[in-house]
């Protein structure tokens, strides 16, 4: 899925919105449209929370494709994101500790 996301966000609308707004503009808007574009997906008490963070994953991903000038870059590093969210849903699923333990654990 990251490749494909990747492909779209970054490979067509940020490009689109560079080209017409300038690099910041265009990261942060599509950006934006990164983040809305998973509201439909989310649920629950930690709605805002992950929203922000796909927010700023997405910025990090906007600036590191802006810098690398390759897809590869972000599509990695948003590869990456998924495979460690998997991993932190299967150990709480499959452990007594609760999300918010796991999440300490990773700041």
């Amino acid at each position: 899925m990251g490749p494909g996301e990747e492909l779209l966000f970054r490979g067509v609308i940020q490009q689109i919105l560079r080209l017409r707004l300038g690099i910041l503009l265009g990261i942060v808007i599509a950006s934006l449209i990164f983040a809305l574009a998973h509201l439909g997906s989310l649920t629950g008490e930690g709605l805002i929370l992950t929203l922000i963070t796909y927010l700023a994953l997405s910025v990090v991903l906007g600036a590191s494709y802006e810098y690398s000038g390759n897809l590869v870059v972000p599509a990695t590093v948003h590869g990456l994101f998924n495979a460690i969210q998997f991993e932190i849903i299967y150990w709480v699923a499959t452990t007594e500790a609760p999300a918010v333990t796991t999440l300490l654990l990773l700041i």
